[in-house]
């Protein structure tokens, strides 16, 4: 057996207490969420952050499909697209925030030039043709997007935030803000104060971000000063197409300053400080802490991807703190991270001493001379100690270092090796060089060595083996994420039934699904997969390997897993052997065994205690 089970009648060990867990667990899991090992009861009032009566896709002005969708996108330059699975009935934690938003559009309280603003819905799991070629991704369902001048733009902020959602179609609408007076100016530069636009899209319907605002950390502020907007087009046109993709960051705005007497104004007061010698036009950026930097609007020539890099680069320190607001700008930049575990806060002397000299010394001294090529950012052992394994760092010292570089490979630096600025500093000019050997295997102890063994009839994949098996084109592939790293009574349930669904399918001769099995904790997170809670089992379609991948959150059965399966493959199959009724049986057998047995045990109860009393 793969799960153990205690009875408080101890003395009545036997088959029958074995059967009882056995049936226990199969009721205890009637439908079983992978990642949170818990029950569903599938009404849309019992999932969190969901409505009783608003269930996932109920609400919107279209569904789109193969057939609609070309003449929809056609009459609409501007729309919101909620996107979601029907196979999912979890997925509807953002159908309030789209009935909030119907509301407002259907009364013209938000208007696109105009004109009413339409809500699309598209179920991601119909493989419509269009999705790939337009190129609408993302990791998750649900997800929502704003449709503009024919870009997707993904929001990635909180799906039940109305007005953070506002604010970011704001930005996709409006990526910069026109700043028309000096006390605008001044005003914009308060970091400290959200600053009140009033764009055609806000009208007089202007909602705070509030809190939202005020507990973000890296708060910036950036103004493009132009003398001759003729003289700089294409800028412009670059600098918008910026915004909108840092519209993401509810705390960044840009800003447009075109009036030349306030121009001069700045340029007198501030000269080379905001401004390159010799012209009047200029993009200067405010970071969190009051630090200003400019840059030539001409830039190196790379137009959006300049501007990009830029202000996400100059929003950081040069050490920067990790947290969740800089991470996001950490993102952004698509650099390598190198990232420090301290603890500064430390009751042990020697920790708490080269954390702080680690940070305050090492780091600042190595920083410039990589700054231009890797993100270097310390963060707090207490917060972030479960990170360190996912960063390839399997000894518990304090401080310790390690470099993500950006394609799911990771560097640890030498666990034996001191923190100072000249090792540390050959160390990284060897990761530049491409000298120093990636760690991506190999991560943390192994605890259940045996769930492995669980799985004969699944494929166990590598890290070096993830995309070439999983992605391979005109193959479905089921994989089943699990930790080797902890003895979970649930993960080996799971591991068991994923196996028997795997088995069966060999026995019915169907080729075509691949079972694959992925230990997170011996290879690390796999490429292309955001990290989640395991156990986890996703789906890969044969002809549709792009994401969302489909989750399977159904019941911890062989039979569900098949249907499933059947559901989400591109190769078309049947089933010869009803996997459904086999379970049916085998519990009614398991039943009707763990009854007799109960039976005999209550029989030999009877004639020990008749012996006992002499009347037998």
């Amino acid at each position: 057996m793969w799960f153990s089970c205690r009875s408080h009648v101890l003395q009545y060990l036997s088959l029958a207490i074995i059967l009882s867990c056995f049936l226990t667990q199969a009721q205890k899991f009637p439908n079983l969420d992978l990642r949170q090992n818990k029950v569903i009861d599938e009404s849309p009032g019992n999932f969190r952050g969901c409505s009783a009566d608003l269930p996932n896709l109920s609400v919107g002005d279209q569904n789109l499909t193969q057939s609609n969708f070309e003449k929809f996108k056609k009459a609409n330059n501007l729309f919101v697209l909620g996107l979601s699975d029907s196979g999912c009935p979890q997925c509807c934690t953002s159908e309030e925030l789209l009935l909030s938003l119907q509301q407002d559009f259907s009364t013209s309280k938000y208007l696109n030039k105009k004109n009413k603003i339409k809500i699309a819905r598209l179920d991601i799991s119909k493989k419509y043709d269009f999705i790939e070629k337009e190129g609408i991704m993302t990791q998750s369902s649900p997800s929502m997007f704003v449709y503009f001048d024919g870009q997707y733009y993904i929001f990635e902020g909180n799906v039940q935030s109305k007005v953070e959602f506002l604010h970011f179609m704001n930005k996709i609408i409006n990526p910069l803000i026109t700043l028309k007076t000096d006390e605008d100016v001044q005003k914009f530069l308060n970091q400290n104060e959200e600053f009140q636009e009033n764009t055609k899209f806000f009208d007089k319907n202007y909602l705070a971000l509030g809190d939202v605002f005020k507990n973000r950390k890296t708060k910036t502020r950036v103004i493009a000063f132009i003398y001759d907007k003729e003289d700089y087009t294409d800028e412009l046109k670059n600098l918008r197409q910026t915004g909108r993709f840092s519209a993401k960051r509810d705390e960044l705005r840009i800003a447009l300053v075109p009036d030349k007497k306030i121009i001069k104004k700045y340029k007198a007061k501030y000269g080379t400080l905001w401004f390159p010698e010799g012209t009047y036009s200029t993009i200067m950026l405010k970071r969190y802490d009051g630090q200003t930097f400019y840059s030539d609007l001409l830039g190196d020539g790379s137009g959006i991807l300049s501007y990009q890099y830029w202000i996400n680069k100059k929003s950081i320190n040069l050490v920067e703190e990790t947290n969740t607001d800089t991470f996001r700008v950490f993102e952004m930049i698509r650099q390598p991270i190198l990232v420090a575990f301290v603890d500064m806060k430390s009751k042990d002397k020697k920790v708490f001493k080269e954390s702080i000299n680690l940070v305050d010394n090492v780091l600042k001294e190595v920083a410039p001379a990589f700054f231009h090529g890797l993100i270097i950012s310390y963060a707090d052992n207490t917060l972030y100690h479960k990170h360190r394994k996912l960063l390839g760092i399997t000894h518990d010292k304090i401080p310790a270092i390690s470099i993500n570089n950006n394609e799911q490979k990771v560097v640890p630096y030498p666990e034996d090796q001191l923190f100072t600025v000249e090792l540390m500093k050959k160390w990284l000019s060897k990761f530049v060089k491409g000298q120093l050997e990636t760690k991506d295997s190999g991560f943390g102890s192994i605890i259940d060595a045996e769930i492995k063994y669980m799985m004969p009839d699944c494929l166990m994949i590598t890290r070096h083996t993830f995309v070439d098996k999983v992605f391979e084109e005109g193959k479905d592939a089921i994989v089943f994420l699990y930790t080797s790293s902890v003895e979970d009574e649930t993960q080996r349930m799971v591991a068991g039934k994923f196996n028997e669904a795997a088995q069966k399918f060999k026995q019915m001769k169907i080729n075509s699904v691949t079972f694959y099995a992925y230990d997170v904790n011996v290879e690390n997170q796999p490429p292309r997969i955001e990290q989640q809670e395991v156990p986890i089992i996703y789906f890969f379609p044969a002809y549709h390997k792009n994401p969302p991948y489909s989750k399977y959150l159904g019941q911890a059965k062989a039979s569900e897993i098949a249907e499933f399966i059947k559901k989400k493959a591109d190769i078309k199959f049947e089933m010869t052997i009803d996997l459904a009724q086999q379970e049916q049986f085998q519990e009614m057998r398991i039943k009707s065994m763990m009854e007799e047995q109960e039976r005999k045990n209550s029989m030999k109860m009877i004639e020990d205690e008749l012996k006992r009393r002499g009347e037998l």
